[in-house]
């Protein structure tokens, strides 16, 4: 067992309450009582528990889940750094994997120029090109909800951008 919890300003880069996010967290506490953080940038916070089952000492994250499918959640930003990736990705094809891209046109970490998602670039088409089995666009609640059913299928590797106004 363990908890992830977060605050999403979906309007702008407004400063995230740290004591709340805190708060937030530790409510949780009972499901990772072993170890805990918080990550905070313009906008969003983030905030997990951890549960020492196996590996008390070095057993910190990734944990699996029951069906052993991965999510990775990363900004377009950070995907156009490492765009190489996909090629690679989709040509060893994990079966359990699936990958979502916060899009949200910017580089967020370095002042918020406009990215190439930004400009036009669809991730999910280049994704599409390398190979992955799925892909898709994501801009409303009926999308995301799509998105979850897929992420235990096993029919290959997934990506999803999912656009952030």
């Amino acid at each position: 067992m363990c908890g992830i919890t977060g605050i999403v300003d979906t309007r702008g880069r407004r400063p995230i309450d740290r004591e709340v996010l805190a708060r937030m967290n530790e409510s949780q506490h009972h499901r990772g009582p072993d170890e805990g953080g918080l990550h905070l940038a313009p906008g969003i916070g983030l905030g997990h528990r951890r549960l020492s089952i196996i590996d008390l000492a070095t057993g910190q994250q990734p944990l699996y889940n029951e069906d052993h499918s991965v999510v990775v959640v990363t900004g377009d930003g950070e995907m156009l750094m490492g765009f190489g990736a996909l090629a690679t990705i989709a040509l060893r094809n994990p079966p359990n994997l699936t990958i979502a891209v916060l899009d949200n046109g910017h580089f967020g970490e370095t002042g918020m120029q406009v990215s190439h998602a930004g400009r036009g670039i669809s991730l999910d088409r280049v994704a599409q090109s390398c190979g992955f089995s799925w892909t898709s666009e994501i801009g409303d609640l009926a999308g995301v909800e799509d998105l979850r059913e897929r992420i235990s299928s096993r029919d290959g590797v997934k990506l999803a951008t999912i656009k952030i106004k």
